[in-house]
């Protein structure tokens, strides 16, 4: 996995590159999501345009995200979501805890 970090203005953009699987993928990710927060960069929007797969454990990492993004006054909002990955977030009925975005434009637009 690789991520890509951005800002435009207060808004922290990270594009996600492959797979949020279980092993490094996911540690990976926490690391980076965890710098943000200590950093103080709580407003989030994850692009998903190229990440091809998520399992489980990506999927409780990503919920792990939201949470402590909320906790620390943020949010994380998702944007360009394949149709396999709104599958699973609709199976597990995440789709309704996660604001989801069709462009990056709106996601911004939303804070």
């Amino acid at each position: 996995m690789e991520i890509t970090k951005r800002n435009n203005g207060d808004i922290t953009i990270l594009d996600l590159d492959g797979k949020l699987l279980t092993g490094n993928d996911v540690g990976y990710y926490r690391d980076v999501f965890d710098t943000l927060i200590k950093g103080g960069e709580s407003k989030v929007i994850l692009n998903f345009a190229n990440l091809s797969m998520m399992d489980s454990t990506g999927l409780g990492e990503l919920t792990r995200s939201y949470t402590k993004a909320k906790n620390n006054g943020g949010m994380v909002k998702l944007v360009n979501m394949t149709a396999r990955i709104k599958d699973i977030l609709y199976v597990t009925k995440l789709i309704t805890v996660f604001d989801t975005y069709e462009n990056e434009e709106d996601a911004v637009n939303s804070f």
